[in-house]
């Protein structure tokens, strides 16, 4: 047996907010960078890369979402890591947004 493998639902919501969200978020970073960049020289290419930008934003925004409700059900149930997990979420969920809203104002930067 892959103990490695393994999972619980505490890991994994941990995992979310320390490395998974952020993937998400570089990602789309990334591709709105390359379509400011490329917007001058090719409009089509840029267009795909803005789009690749929000769809890798959504993907942020659907982690972010699944953390928050498996907070909840960790507090209905009582689970001993949910203060924990959720005090967690909280300092990072301020890096999120504000990443997010940096992101967010590089896709206007792109649509003037």
């Amino acid at each position: 047996m892959d103990y490695e493998t393994i999972k619980s639902p505490e890991q994994e919501t941990l995992k979310d907010i320390n490395k998974n969200i952020f993937t998400e978020l570089d990602c789309s970073k990334d591709y709105v960078m390359q379509a400011l960049n490329h917007k001058s020289e090719d409009i089509t290419m840029a267009d795909k890369e803005l789009a690749m930008s929000s769809e890798e934003l959504g993907h942020a925004m659907i982690i972010k979402d699944k953390i928050e409700k498996r907070i909840e059900k960790f507090k209905q149930e009582r689970n001993q890591y949910a203060e924990m997990i959720e005090l967690s979420w909280y300092y990072t969920k301020h890096r999120v947004m504000a990443y997010v809203d940096w992101i967010k104002s590089l896709h206007e930067k792109y649509n003037k």
